[in-house]
């Protein structure tokens, strides 16, 4: 910077100043790095469409999940196409209980043609909540893959087991 200020452009005169004045503010020392991480976040952010717009998941994500199976069959190792299921988190920007339908109406349509299973994750939070537990509900846990695998359509979880049913559920496994 001392270069700039004094052998600047027209003998050390204005650009030279300022980048001395903005120096002794501290400008390349806060503000200037301050801005650039908060340019690459934002691009970043902006790139994973975390800003995209709140909303249904539609058909265009059924096509492309389409796609995927379809170059996915291609390959000379598989035999037949694997069972389709789209995950949605429609309208996250919202709290749980306040949003609307997970799938368009036109997406759930074709995903019974097309034979797809269609999961809302807050439903599958809860699950994979309740199977996080240290307690272990396979009986649950194999109820939901079923769940997942004969589905056609949007998926309905099998009903949350209540915490004391399940201890009692493995005690009595246990005991057998």
């Amino acid at each position: 910077m001392v270069l700039l200020a004094s052998y600047g452009a027209f003998g050390g005169g204005s650009i030279g100043n300022i980048l001395a004045q903005w120096e002794a503010a501290g400008i390349f020392t806060y503000a200037l790095p301050f801005l650039l991480i908060f340019a690459i976040v934002y691009a970043i952010l902006t790139n994973v469409n975390v800003f995209k717009d709140n909303k249904a998941v539609n058909i265009e994500k059924l096509r492309q999940l389409e796609m995927n199976i379809h170059e996915d069959l291609e390959r000379e190792e598989i035999d037949q196409p694997a069972k389709a299921v789209l995950f949605g988190n429609a309208y996250r920007l919202d709290p749980p209980n306040d949003r609307a339908a997970t799938f368009t109406d036109k997406c759930i349509s074709a995903a019974e043609r097309s034979s797809t299973a269609l999961i809302c994750t807050p439903d599958l939070f809860l699950v994979a909540r309740h199977l996080s537990n240290k307690k272990k509900d396979a009986r649950f846990a194999t109820r939901c893959r079923k769940a997942i695998f004969k589905s056609v359509g949007v998926v309905v979880f099998p009903e949350i087991p209540e915490p004391e049913l399940v201890s009692n559920i493995d005690v009595a496994e246990s005991e057998t």
